[in-house]
């Protein structure tokens, strides 16, 4: 008995270890994405100030169609 409770406990020592692995990598990736979406963000934020600055006119129907779908998707 106590050679299948060793092996039970081994087994689930195999598998946690193997969860810890998966679970930082998943975190990683995590961090990673959010690094390039602020970076993304911040850089759709300089392009729409150039926009505004440069072409006024189709800046104000950009921002026009996004508040229409921000409408439509509430």
């Amino acid at each position: 008995m106590s050679f299948f409770k060793d092996a039970d406990t081994i087994d689930l020592a195999i598998i946690a270890k193997e969860y810890e692995k998966i679970n930082r990598e998943v975190m990683h990736e995590n961090l990673v994405l959010r690094i390039q979406l602020r970076q993304h963000t911040e850089r759709e934020k300089e392009l729409l100030e150039i926009l505004k600055e440069k072409m006024p006119e189709f800046y104000e129907v950009l921002k026009k169609g996004d508040e229409k779908n921000d409408n439509t998707e509430s």
